[in-house]
C-alpha cells in the first residue's frame, strides 16, 4: 500500500505545486499512518474497503494540511523536554570566536 500510495503521489507532483512544495518522501510512513486513521474513523469500527480516490486524497491532505503541524508539534515537545533545555544552557556557557 504504502508504495502504490507514494507512486500516485511522486506522480502528481509533476503538475500539483502545492503539493510538490509540502511533500517528503521520508515522512511516507507517518502518511500511511494518517491514512490509517482515517479509515479507522470512517469504518467506525466495522470491516470494510475505503475507495482508492479517498486514500489518495487523504494521503495529499496529510502533506498539505497534517504534516507540518505534526512536525511543529514535535518540535515543541523537544525544545519543551528537560534535556534539551539542559543542552541549551550548556551551549550558552560556551563561548564561540568566528574570527
Amino acid at each position: 500500500m504504502k508504495k502504490i500510495i507514494q507512486n500516485y503521489l511522486e506522480e502528481q507532483l509533476a503538475f500539483d505545486s502545492a503539493l510538490r512544495d509540502k511533500y517528503s518522501a521520508s515522512a511516507m510512513d507517518k502518511c500511511i499512518e494518517y491514512i490509517t486513521e482515517q479509515a479507522r474513523k470512517e469504518l467506525n469500527g466495522k470491516n470494510g474497503a475505503i475507495p482508492d480516490e479517498k486514500v489518495f486524497h487523504w494521503a495529499r491532505e496529510y502533506f498539505l494540511e497534517v504534516h507540518e503541524v505534526q512536525e511543529a508539534k514535535e518540535l515543541m515537545n523537544k525544545v519543551k523536554s528537560p534535556s534539551f533545555k539542559k543542552k541549551l544552557k550548556l551551549l550558552d556557557q560556551l563561548e564561540f570566536d568566528f574570527d
